[in-house]
């Protein structure tokens, strides 16, 4: 039991760090886009970066070499992903802004209910109790965060692949992005974390349950 508190309170004073370079870092963020926003030139910021889920296929010359003597030369499909967009528009760059604030805001709450779901579990230790209400939420609401920043890429994957992008040339060749489909493993984390916290609500409804009978 001794150990099981130690690694949990261990746990709380860690994501307290984090949540604490979490606040600076949104503060911090925050700061430099808006100054991006205003100045286009400025060096530094997230501005001219939007993340979205995409992708693009084509075939191209590849050869390479297996260990053990196999040897292959010829053509492969690759795979390629565009890794940010930048534009000097500023409608564009407005959205840039709102893109990196709101994921600045997503790491924020994400590592702020971590850090509340390990602080209720130790004084929750210390009570002699296993379960409660505020742990529940806290694990909910860690999984409608992750979420959230999956959504937010498969929306700006939909817009720019689809709306947005257009005439994309890599190395003379012309590709066609579209929404990156393997993506879609990004839900499996949500799922198993929503359905850990359902897990937990029925272990705080059984200790409600005990109480009562008691």
């Amino acid at each position: 039991m001794k150990n099981n508190f130690r690694i949990i309170n261990f746990l709380r004073k860690l994501f307290f760090l984090l949540f604490m370079v979490s606040c600076l870092n949104l503060a911090v963020g925050l700061f430099f886009n808006l100054i991006g926003l205003i100045f286009p030139d400025f060096p530094y910021g997230e501005f001219g970066k939007i993340h979205f889920f995409n992708e693009a296929t084509f075939q191209a010359e590849t050869s390479y070499a297996l260990l053990g003597g196999g040897l292959f030369d010829g053509s492969s499909e690759i795979i390629l992903q565009l890794s940010e967009i930048y534009s000097n528009e500023f409608i564009y760059r407005l959205f840039s802004c709102v893109d990196s604030s709101l994921v600045l805001f997503i790491v924020f709450f994400l590592f702020k209910n971590s850090y509340k779901l390990f602080d209720n579990l130790t004084e929750n230790f210390k009570s002699g109790t296993s379960f409660c209400e505020k742990s529940y939420r806290n694990i909910r609401h860690i999984g409608f965060w992750i979420l959230s920043f999956w959504l937010l890429g498969v929306l700006n994957g939909i817009l720019f692949s689809v709306f947005l992008l257009k005439d994309v040339v890599v190395q003379g060749t012309q590709l066609e992005l579209y929404p990156d489909i393997s993506a879609l493993g990004g839900l499996l984390p949500v799922l198993v974390i929503l359905a850990f916290a359902e897990v937990y609500r029925a272990g705080v409804v059984m200790q409600e349950e005990s109480e009562l009978t008691i």
